[in-house]
């Protein structure tokens, strides 16, 4: 995950939703502060969420 703080829970729900990811850290806060349950959310989004590893680079091999 490219933008990955911490666990990149917010950073994949930002490319979701296409949104920006700050704005997606920051509307997470609120939320979280607000309700109290978002802890716990992320918690378990962190565990569900699949890993998003960096593309590999391939190399191309030319026969004579």
């Amino acid at each position: 995950m490219y933008d990955k703080k911490i666990a990149g829970v917010c950073a994949g729900f930002a490319r979701y939703f296409g949104m920006d990811v700050t704005l997606m850290r920051v509307l997470w806060l609120i939320v979280a502060l607000g309700t109290g349950i978002f802890f716990i959310v992320y918690i378990v989004a962190w565990i569900a969420m699949p890993r998003d590893y960096e593309p590999v680079a391939t190399a191309v091999v030319q026969r004579a």
